[in-house]
């Protein structure tokens, strides 16, 4: 089967571009960090992960779907390739300063260009020139009133030198000319300060500073968010540096990255990521010192199956008669040995595609399996470790997404590696976790089978080998049995049991009962059966659990559900054989402490008064099981008598009872139905004309009652309650 691809199924998403390549999946990823832009005026966010899963595509996709927002890449790997740190600070700061300056959107902002020329030393360049035009100006005489101020000193001097010579006094003479020599010699010795001096040349310092252009470029940043722009810096390329060295270049610019009423986004190795979720209680010399750097951390897991399966089908063109069941095959085959690696994926591909006479990009299945015997096999078991066991293990959770990604890496790195090939448990996979419950789970599903390689006396050296068997227990899709249905039903029986047993005592009255899916301590039904049922609940929860789920039904075979199915109908069954003694046990902690001056009594003869209008029941009742209640005054009483059927022998004191209203009989009986009604007698009488006649009687004060569910216990209990209160 021939399968085509699109033509650019291998490009990258840009955002921006016209043509953006192929990104499907992370919707929960991408929606968390659209909000963190769109709901924060200020963040520094950390993208991590290991190389090749797709970061700045990533990034890519969630900037293309927010609106209004200015989006700036920034590549400082160079800049933090450099071993000098404060130049690394330094050119840090100006990459940003640069790459926002040569943005579209800001290329005619004065503000900016003139921190951009600042950072770069042009700044200082221009000013410089600017005074010195500025001093050729201010010298200048203008108009034929003012000379240059080089010429005019010494002129000064040769003038009072002359002027020395011209007077007649001697003296004067000579103190003028001196004067005038003086005033030469000092020209050229001071010449640079008289001249300075006299111009009053203006001198400006021009700060370009890191910390300056720091806070100005933070400032600007500000202004930017009054003026409703949302700007997000992309830096990218950390992975490509020493981690620790660009996070402590990256620590001093903190303020600016998590303060400045903008977004910066870095993207960068596991290792960062690492670095920053040490313990920030830890001082700085003991690795504390970037727990605190970023706002928000992302680590972008392995992408799940049903992500790249929806990019396969996208990069697939549509077939009209494209077979599914092969297509799924393929995609089943390429998953697993790419590990549900983006990165890994696409090499495969790119090593498998083939191409038409008119270029068109295919793969041919049937050239794969003849490279690859296992095909067919690889893909099958691929639908069982995600089916059955990735789904349990993959967690939702943003916290989870690492710990995710590590666990896809390990078992598809394992699989490839192992994959019909015997390995054992001391040198395999002892020192994994992750690899004990994949292999346990391979055992389950019976792909593989374990034996024991050494005997059993030194448990702690015992070794098991791993044999491959190319057999599974269930199919895939692993529907209920009826054996599974079986046992749910028993298993939900278990759990009403339970709790209608505890809640009796204060549901009776009411007669109004929850239902529960669980068993707790404090609800297991002992206090009044006697049978813990939360411990049989505890033993076999598991196996309920996992026939809910279809991600787990293949791992509990049809020998376990049979094994559990039968003791908990043997504890169930044990309970109801204790239904006397239950209902009993809810007469004596229950209602006895609800009525007053109330007794109880085992034995019939205990209380014989009571019956005395029924001489047949002190004798046949004596040899069954029994219990009287009644008030201590003898005025009210009952008697409860378990499972009796030898009616024809209380006859007599059957009519007996009809007249005796202060005395109730319940007969209580388990049966598959349920059922209370009154007893009838046949009693002798004469009709109107003398005759002897025999009529049917009810006896209303004796009554069977048979249950099939302990909540029927109900009606009854609130029945003698009411009896022995009157």
């Amino acid at each position: 089967m021939k399968i085509f691809l699109k033509q650019n199924w291998s490009e990258q998403f840009i955002y921006g571009d016209k043509t953006p390549g192929i990104f499907i999946g992370r919707k929960q990823e991408i929606e968390n960090l659209k909000s963190i832009i769109k709901n924060n005026n200020s963040s520094a966010i950390l993208i991590s992960s290991i190389r090749g899963v797709g970061k700045t595509s990533f990034v890519h996709k969630a900037l293309s779907e927010i609106q209004k927002v200015s989006s700036v890449f920034v590549n400082i790997g160079h800049t933090l390739s450099n071993e000098d740190i404060k130049k690394q600070k330094k050119l840090i700061l100006t990459s940003l300063i640069r790459a926002i300056h040569f943005n579209k959107e800001f290329e005619n902002d004065k503000e900016l260009k003139k921190i951009y020329e600042k950072s770069l030393g042009i700044y200082k360049k221009e000013e410089k020139q600017v005074n010195q035009s500025k001093t050729k100006k201010d010298i200048g005489i203008s108009s034929g009133m003012k000379l240059n101020a080089k010429n005019l000193i010494p002129l000064f001097g040769v003038f009072l030198a002359v002027l020395g010579l011209s007077f007649d006094n001697f003296w004067v003479r000579i103190v003028t000319g001196f004067l005038g020599m003086g005033v030469l010699f000092l020209y050229f010795s001071w010449k640079k300060s008289w001249t300075r001096s006299l111009i009053k040349k203006e001198i400006i310092l021009i700060d370009n500073s890191t910390e300056y252009l720091e806070i100005k470029f933070e400032n600007w940043l500000k202004k930017q968010k009054e003026k409703n722009k949302r700007i997000v810096f992309v830096i990218d390329e950390l992975d490509k540096i020493d981690e620790k060295k660009s996070l402590e270049t990256i620590k001093e610019y903190k303020n600016l990255f998590t303060r400045s009423f903008t977004h910066f986004i870095f993207i960068s190795s596991q290792k960062i990521f690492e670095l920053v979720n040490e313990d920030r209680e830890k001082d700085a010399e003991d690795g504390g010192v970037f727990p605190t750097l970023f706002t928000h951390i992302f680590y972008l897991s392995l992408p799940k199956t049903d992500e790249i399966k929806l990019y396969l089908n996208e990069i697939f063109t549509t077939q009209e008669k494209i077979d599914k069941k092969g297509k799924n095959e393929l995609m089943n085959y390429l998953l697993f040995c790419s590990g549900n690696d983006f990165f890994d994926l696409k090499r495969l591909i790119a090593d498998v595609v083939l191409f038409d006479k008119d270029g068109k990009p295919f793969i041919d299945t049937e050239k794969i399996k003849n490279s690859d015997i296992h095909f067919s096999k690889i893909a099958k078991l691929f639908e069982y470790i995600e089916e059955w066991f990735l789904k349990k293990h993959i967690q939702e959770l943003k916290k989870h997404w690492k710990n995710n990604s590590v666990l896809q890496k390990e078992i598809f790195k394992f699989l490839n590696n192992k994959f019909n090939k015997n390995y054992s448990f001391i040198k395999d996979i002892q020192n994994s976790a992750t690899l004990i419950n994949l292999s346990d789970f391979l055992v389950d599903i019976g792909i593989v089978e374990k034996n024991s390689a050494t005997a059993e006396s030194n448990l702690e050296e015992r070794d098991f080998e791993y044999l491959w068997t190319n057999k599974y227990k269930r199919d895939v899709k692993a529907p209920l049995t009826e054996d599974d249905k079986m046992f749910q039903k028993s298993f939900n029986k278990l759990v009403k049991l339970a709790n209608d047993l505890d809640d009796l005592p204060e549901a009776y009255e009411t007669n109004k009962f929850q239902n529960y899916t669980s068993v707790s301590e404090e609800k297991d039904g002992q206090s009044v059966s006697g049978i813990n049922l939360y411990s049989i609940y505890g033993d076999y929860k598991d196996i309920f659990n996992k026939l809910k789920k279809t991600t787990q039904r293949i791992s509990i075979t049809t020998e376990k559900i049979n094994e559990a199915k039968k003791i908990i109908d043997e504890q169930i069954n044990n309970i109801f054989i204790k239904y006397f003694e239950i209902f009993t046990n809810l007469l004596d902690k229950f209602i006895l402490e609800e009525v007053p001056d109330l007794f109880s009594e085992k034995e019939i003869n205990q209380r014989p008064q009571i019956f005395t209008s029924c001489p047949d029941f002190q004798q046949i009742f004596a040899s069954t099981t029994h219990r009287i209640y009644g008030k201590t005054d003898n005025t009210r009483s009952v008697m409860v008598v378990k499972d009796f059927s030898g009616f024809d022998s209380i006859r007599e004191g059957l009519k007996g009872l009809i007249e005796q209203k202060n005395i109730l009989v319940i007969n209580l009986k388990k049966s598959e139905k349920s059922k209370k009604e009154s007893m009838e007698i046949e009693v002798d009488y004469r009709d109107k004309i003398g005759r002897n006649k025999k009529k049917k009687v009810k006896v209303e004060n004796f009554i069977n009652f048979s249950f099939n569910d302990f909540r029927q216990f109900s009606n009854t209990l609130l029945m003698i309650k009411n009896h022995l209160s009157e």
